[in-house]
C-alpha cells in the first residue's frame, strides 16, 4: 500500500509525532510512505520519502488535528483519495487514530478501515472554487457589531440581524455550529445546517434541510462588511450575493472499525 502523508509541520507540537509516526508505518512490509520533497527535506533532511508522487497513492494520510484534515481534504478532493485522519493534537474528531496508536502498532492498521462518505460545501468567489468540509462562515468583519444576513434556501427565506451566519455541512454541524448551539445532525446524511451567530432574535433558531438546495447568501447592509471564512480561514470580504452549492465531488472520510 502507498499512502501520502501530510503532516502539519507549522506548528512544532506536530513534528516530533509525525516523525515517529511516519517511521512506525515505514517499518512494516507493506506500506511505503511517500511525502512531499518539502516534508521530507524538512522532517528527515533527505529525500527518501520523496521518490513517488501523491499520483502514485492509493490512501492519503493527514497527521496533526482537525485542522490538518480539513486542508487534507482540499489534496483528497483534487486527486480522488480516500482520506484518513491521525490525531497528533487534541480533540480529533475526524481523526480515526491517535499517534500513540499507529506508534505500537505491528500490522497495517489502514486494513481495517470503513468509509464515510462525506457531502461538500463549495462557493464561487473572485473567480474560484472554494471548498468546505466544515463550513462557511459570514460574520462582520468588525468584532462586536452585528450584521443583516438574507438567506436563501428554495422558498424558504430567513433575515438574520446577528454577528454572523454559519453554513454548515452534516460533517460540520459538530464544529463552529454547535458551539453557536446549532442543530447537530450525522455527518454522512444529506444535509446542510444554518446558524445564527449570536442572533439579537433569540426565536430564531438554527434550520436543517436538503444538501441538494443552494443557499442564496445576501448583505442587507453593504455599509456594515461582511468577512468570508472557509473552514476557518479569512478568503475575502462579501461584496455581491454569493451562491454556496454542494461540490460536485464527495470525501471518502475513512473511520477505525473498532
Amino acid at each position: 500500500m502507498i499512502i501520502f502523508i501530510k503532516p502539519n509541520v507549522k506548528k512544532d507540537r506536530y513534528i516530533a509525532p509525525a516523525k515517529k509516526v511516519i517511521k512506525a508505518l515505514s517499518s512494516l512490509s507493506d506500506i511505503e510512505c511517500v511525502l512531499s520533497r518539502e516534508n521530507s527535506l524538512l522532517l528527515f533532511g533527505n529525500e527518501d520519502y520523496c521518490q513517488k508522487t501523491i499520483e502514485d497513492c492509493e490512501l492519503l494520510v493527514s497527521i496533526g488535528g482537525d485542522g490538518t484534515v480539513l486542508k487534507a481534504a482540499t489534496l483528497a478532493l483534487e486527486y480522488d483519495l480516500p482520506l484518513v485522519g491521525i490525531n497528533a493534537g487534541r480533540l480529533g474528531c475526524l481523526c480515526a487514530y491517535k499517534s500513540e496508536d499507529i506508534i505500537k502498532r505491528e500490522i497495517n492498521p489502514f486494513i481495517n478501515l470503513k468509509a464515510s462518505k462525506r457531502s461538500v460545501l463549495s462557493l464561487d468567489y473572485k473567480d474560484k472554487t472554494y471548498t468546505a468540509i466544515n463550513d462557511f462562515v459570514f460574520a462582520s468583519k468588525n468584532s462586536g457589531y452585528t450584521v443583516e444576513v438574507k438567506i436563501q434556501v428554495g422558498e424558504n427565506e430567513f433575515l438574520y440581524h446577528a454577528s454572523g451566519v454559519i453554513v454548515a455541512s452534516a460533517t460540520g454541524s459538530s464544529a463552529y455550529n454547535a458551539a453557536a448551539r446549532g442543530s447537530i445532525i450525522c455527518g454522512n446524511l444529506a444535509a446542510n445546517v444554518i446558524t445564527p451567530i449570536c442572533p439579537f432574535d433569540k426565536e430564531k433558531n438554527s434550520f436543517v434541510f436538503d444538501n441538494k438546495n443552494d443557499i442564496i447568501v445576501t448583505n442587507n447592509r453593504m455599509d456594515d462588511p461582511i468577512e468570508i471564512c472557509c473552514d476557518g480561514v479569512t478568503i475575502g470580504i462579501m461584496d455581491s450575493e454569493l451562491v454556496v452549492k454542494k461540490y460536485c465531488k464527495e470525501l471518502l472520510l475513512m473511520h477505525n472499525k473498532d
